[in-house]
Protein backbone atom coordinates (compact mmCIF):
# COMPACT_ATOMS: atom_id res chain seq x y z
CA UNK A 1 0.00 0.00 0.00
CA UNK A 2 2.65 2.40 1.13
CA UNK A 3 4.26 1.88 -2.84
CA UNK A 4 0.77 3.32 -4.00
CA UNK A 5 1.46 6.57 -1.94
CA UNK A 6 4.79 7.04 -3.25
CA UNK A 7 3.61 6.86 -7.01
CA UNK A 8 1.73 9.94 -6.11
CA UNK A 9 2.38 13.64 -6.36
CA UNK A 10 3.31 14.50 -2.35
CA UNK A 11 -0.14 16.72 -2.46
CA UNK A 12 -1.97 13.69 -3.97
CA UNK A 13 -0.67 11.05 -1.63
CA UNK A 14 -2.30 13.21 1.22
CA UNK A 15 -5.50 13.36 -0.70
CA UNK A 16 -5.39 9.94 -1.04
CA UNK A 17 -5.11 9.17 2.50
CA UNK A 18 -7.22 11.49 4.34
CA UNK A 19 -10.09 9.55 1.31
CA UNK A 20 -9.10 6.18 2.44
CA UNK A 21 -9.46 7.50 6.29
CA UNK A 22 -13.01 9.05 5.07
CA UNK A 23 -14.20 5.15 3.84
CA UNK A 24 -13.90 5.54 0.00
CA UNK A 25 -17.44 6.79 -0.32
CA UNK A 26 -16.88 9.52 -3.39
CA UNK A 27 -14.55 10.13 -6.22
CA UNK A 28 -11.63 11.41 -5.28
CA UNK A 29 -8.99 12.67 -8.15
CA UNK A 30 -4.86 12.02 -7.14
CA UNK A 31 -1.82 12.98 -9.93
CA UNK A 32 0.46 10.64 -10.38
CA UNK A 33 4.62 11.36 -9.98
CA UNK A 34 3.94 10.65 -14.40
CA UNK A 35 1.82 13.42 -14.62
CA UNK A 36 -1.28 12.37 -15.08
CA UNK A 37 -4.29 12.73 -12.88
CA UNK A 38 -6.71 9.85 -12.61
CA UNK A 39 -9.83 9.23 -10.98
CA UNK A 40 -10.35 6.59 -8.61
CA UNK A 41 -13.93 5.69 -8.07
CA UNK A 42 -14.99 3.93 -4.20
CA UNK A 43 -15.03 -0.06 -4.33
CA UNK A 44 -17.70 -1.70 -2.64
CA UNK A 45 -16.86 -4.69 -0.56
CA UNK A 46 -16.79 -7.89 -3.30
CA UNK A 47 -17.82 -5.96 -5.85
CA UNK A 48 -15.63 -6.99 -8.53
CA UNK A 49 -17.02 -4.35 -11.33
CA UNK A 50 -14.91 -1.36 -10.06
CA UNK A 51 -10.99 -2.28 -10.08
CA UNK A 52 -9.76 1.32 -10.54
CA UNK A 53 -7.01 0.58 -7.16
CA UNK A 54 -5.66 -2.39 -8.81
CA UNK A 55 -5.07 -1.47 -12.74
CA UNK A 56 -3.63 1.97 -11.25
CA UNK A 57 -1.29 0.27 -9.01
CA UNK A 58 -0.09 -2.81 -11.71
CA UNK A 59 0.66 0.25 -14.28
CA UNK A 60 1.37 3.08 -11.97
CA UNK A 61 3.29 1.19 -9.00
CA UNK A 62 4.52 -1.78 -10.79
CA UNK A 63 5.27 -0.35 -14.47
CA UNK A 64 3.79 -3.21 -16.03
CA UNK A 65 4.74 -1.43 -19.11
CA UNK A 66 7.87 -0.33 -18.02
CA UNK A 67 10.98 0.62 -20.45
CA UNK A 68 12.59 -2.88 -20.97
CA UNK A 69 12.56 -1.95 -24.28
CA UNK A 70 14.55 1.05 -24.31
CA UNK A 71 12.39 3.03 -26.71
CA UNK A 72 13.29 6.02 -27.46
CA UNK A 73 10.16 8.73 -26.05
CA UNK A 74 10.35 11.39 -28.45
CA UNK A 75 10.42 8.93 -31.31
CA UNK A 76 6.99 6.87 -30.23
CA UNK A 77 4.06 8.69 -32.35
CA UNK A 78 1.65 6.06 -33.11
CA UNK A 79 0.32 3.35 -30.42
CA UNK A 80 -2.68 1.01 -30.35
CA UNK A 81 -4.13 -0.22 -26.95
CA UNK A 82 -6.53 -3.25 -27.20
CA UNK A 83 -8.54 -3.41 -24.05
CA UNK A 84 -8.30 -0.08 -22.62
CA UNK A 85 -9.98 -0.65 -19.33
CA UNK A 86 -10.45 2.47 -17.59
CA UNK A 87 -7.50 4.51 -19.74
CA UNK A 88 -5.38 4.42 -17.26
CA UNK A 89 -3.02 2.73 -19.80
CA UNK A 90 -3.74 4.97 -21.97
CA UNK A 91 -2.70 8.19 -19.78
CA UNK A 92 0.67 5.89 -19.52
CA UNK A 93 1.37 5.90 -22.83
CA UNK A 94 0.58 9.69 -23.24
CA UNK A 95 2.71 11.12 -20.57
CA UNK A 96 6.00 8.53 -21.46
CA UNK A 97 5.24 9.50 -25.17
CA UNK A 98 4.68 13.43 -25.48
CA UNK A 99 4.62 13.08 -29.16
CA UNK A 100 2.26 10.45 -29.79
CA UNK A 101 -1.22 9.89 -30.67
CA UNK A 102 -3.10 6.72 -29.50
CA UNK A 103 -6.02 4.48 -30.86
CA UNK A 104 -7.81 2.35 -27.91
CA UNK A 105 -10.54 0.02 -27.90
CA UNK A 106 -12.23 -0.83 -25.00
CA UNK A 107 -15.76 -2.56 -24.88
CA UNK A 108 -17.10 -2.75 -21.89
CA UNK A 109 -19.82 0.85 -21.74
CA UNK A 110 -18.95 1.48 -17.83
CA UNK A 111 -15.48 1.39 -18.46
CA UNK A 112 -15.36 2.80 -21.76
CA UNK A 113 -17.09 6.01 -19.96
CA UNK A 114 -14.72 5.95 -17.30
CA UNK A 115 -11.93 6.07 -19.61
CA UNK A 116 -13.12 9.03 -21.78
CA UNK A 117 -13.55 10.82 -18.52
CA UNK A 118 -9.68 9.78 -17.47
CA UNK A 119 -8.76 10.89 -20.28
CA UNK A 120 -10.90 14.26 -20.49
CA UNK A 121 -9.66 14.79 -17.32
CA UNK A 122 -6.08 15.30 -18.83
CA UNK A 123 -7.05 17.52 -21.45
CA UNK A 124 -6.06 14.66 -24.00
CA UNK A 125 -9.28 13.72 -25.60
CA UNK A 126 -7.92 15.28 -28.98
CA UNK A 127 -4.94 12.60 -28.46
CA UNK A 128 -6.82 9.32 -28.20
CA UNK A 129 -9.41 8.10 -30.64
CA UNK A 130 -11.67 6.22 -27.76
CA UNK A 131 -13.64 3.00 -29.61
CA UNK A 132 -16.26 1.58 -27.40
CA UNK A 133 -15.91 -1.84 -28.76
CA UNK A 134 -14.11 -5.07 -28.89
CA UNK A 135 -11.20 -5.81 -30.65
CA UNK A 136 -11.01 -9.15 -33.10
CA UNK A 137 -10.54 -10.33 -36.62
CA UNK A 138 -14.16 -10.01 -37.45
CA UNK A 139 -16.67 -8.15 -37.08
CA UNK A 140 -20.04 -9.18 -34.96
CA UNK A 141 -21.99 -8.99 -31.88
CA UNK A 142 -21.17 -10.63 -28.49
CA UNK A 143 -22.01 -10.65 -25.17
CA UNK A 144 -19.38 -9.14 -22.03
CA UNK A 145 -19.22 -10.51 -18.90
CA UNK A 146 -19.36 -7.75 -16.15
CA UNK A 147 -16.48 -8.40 -13.57
CA UNK A 148 -14.30 -5.28 -13.68
CA UNK A 149 -10.98 -5.87 -15.52
CA UNK A 150 -11.52 -9.61 -15.69
CA UNK A 151 -14.23 -9.32 -18.03
CA UNK A 152 -14.48 -11.34 -21.16
CA UNK A 153 -16.49 -12.39 -23.81
CA UNK A 154 -18.36 -15.53 -24.38
CA UNK A 155 -21.83 -16.93 -24.22
CA UNK A 156 -23.98 -15.86 -20.95
CA UNK A 157 -22.22 -12.52 -20.67
CA UNK A 158 -24.01 -9.41 -19.32
CA UNK A 159 -23.62 -7.20 -21.83
CA UNK A 160 -24.09 -6.90 -25.66
CA UNK A 161 -21.21 -5.85 -27.01
CA UNK A 162 -20.11 -4.89 -30.64
CA UNK A 163 -16.91 -6.50 -31.75
CA UNK A 164 -15.20 -4.60 -34.82
CA UNK A 165 -12.37 -6.17 -37.21
CA UNK A 166 -9.30 -3.97 -35.92
CA UNK A 167 -6.91 -5.00 -38.39
CA UNK A 168 -7.66 -2.24 -40.98
CA UNK A 169 -7.04 0.02 -38.05
CA UNK A 170 -3.32 -1.56 -37.34
CA UNK A 171 -2.32 -1.74 -40.83
CA UNK A 172 -3.06 1.53 -41.83
CA UNK A 173 -0.10 2.85 -40.84
CA UNK A 174 3.40 1.44 -38.92
CA UNK A 175 2.56 1.57 -35.24
CA UNK A 176 5.26 2.11 -32.48
CA UNK A 177 3.28 -0.17 -30.00
CA UNK A 178 0.67 -2.33 -29.94
CA UNK A 179 -0.41 -3.37 -26.88
CA UNK A 180 -2.79 -5.93 -25.86
CA UNK A 181 -4.77 -7.27 -23.02
CA UNK A 182 -8.20 -8.66 -24.02
CA UNK A 183 -8.54 -11.53 -21.76
CA UNK A 184 -8.08 -14.08 -24.08
CA UNK A 185 -9.37 -12.57 -27.38
CA UNK A 186 -5.48 -12.27 -28.59
CA UNK A 187 -5.61 -15.76 -29.72
CA UNK A 188 -8.07 -14.76 -32.60
CA UNK A 189 -5.77 -11.81 -33.55
CA UNK A 190 -2.66 -14.10 -33.57
CA UNK A 191 -4.21 -16.94 -35.61
CA UNK A 192 -5.35 -14.58 -38.33
CA UNK A 193 -2.81 -14.19 -41.29
CA UNK A 194 -2.98 -10.88 -41.04
CA UNK A 195 -1.14 -10.28 -38.05
CA UNK A 196 1.92 -11.18 -39.49
CA UNK A 197 1.52 -7.49 -41.55
CA UNK A 198 1.40 -5.63 -38.51
CA UNK A 199 4.19 -3.42 -38.59
CA UNK A 200 5.19 -2.29 -35.25
CA UNK A 201 8.01 -1.88 -33.33
CA UNK A 202 6.88 -2.95 -29.72
CA UNK A 203 4.51 -5.37 -28.38
CA UNK A 204 3.14 -5.56 -24.86
CA UNK A 205 0.67 -8.06 -23.96
CA UNK A 206 -0.79 -9.96 -21.68
CA UNK A 207 -1.26 -14.04 -22.76
CA UNK A 208 -4.38 -16.05 -20.88
CA UNK A 209 -3.87 -19.51 -20.60
CA UNK A 210 -7.03 -20.81 -23.28
CA UNK A 211 -6.80 -24.71 -23.55
CA UNK A 212 -3.13 -25.20 -25.16
CA UNK A 213 -2.57 -21.99 -26.01
CA UNK A 214 -0.55 -19.78 -23.69
CA UNK A 215 2.89 -18.55 -22.71
CA UNK A 216 4.60 -20.96 -24.89
CA UNK A 217 2.65 -20.78 -28.24
CA UNK A 218 2.97 -16.88 -27.92
CA UNK A 219 6.44 -16.63 -27.14
CA UNK A 220 6.79 -18.80 -30.47
CA UNK A 221 4.06 -17.24 -32.65
CA UNK A 222 5.86 -13.80 -32.07
CA UNK A 223 9.25 -15.22 -32.98
CA UNK A 224 8.43 -16.57 -35.80
CA UNK A 225 7.14 -13.42 -37.05
CA UNK A 226 10.41 -11.50 -36.50
CA UNK A 227 10.16 -10.28 -33.40
CA UNK A 228 12.59 -10.51 -30.06
CA UNK A 229 10.91 -11.57 -26.82
CA UNK A 230 12.85 -9.19 -24.56
CA UNK A 231 10.40 -10.59 -21.17
CA UNK A 232 8.23 -12.99 -20.94
CA UNK A 233 6.56 -13.78 -17.44
CA UNK A 234 4.21 -16.66 -15.99
CA UNK A 235 2.13 -15.71 -13.12
CA UNK A 236 -0.21 -18.93 -13.41
CA UNK A 237 -2.03 -18.71 -15.86
CA UNK A 238 -1.44 -15.26 -17.42
CA UNK A 239 1.68 -12.93 -17.65
CA UNK A 240 3.31 -10.02 -19.66
CA UNK A 241 5.16 -10.50 -22.75
CA UNK A 242 7.11 -7.51 -24.20
CA UNK A 243 8.71 -8.00 -27.53
CA UNK A 244 10.31 -6.05 -30.46
CA UNK A 245 11.87 -5.58 -33.90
Amino acid sequence: MLDFFRALSPRSAITYGLWRLSGRKRDVHVRTRLGPVIELRPTLFGDRRNNDFGVAYEIFVLDLYGDELGLDSAKVRRVVDLGANVGFSCLYWLARFPECKLDAYEPHPGHARQAARNIGLNGASHRVKLNQAGAGAKARNASLSDRGSGSTIGDGGDIDIAIVDVFPDLLNTPLDILKMDIEGGEYELMEDPRFAQINARAIFMEWHQCGAQGLVWCRDRLQALGYRVVTATDDGGHGMITAMR
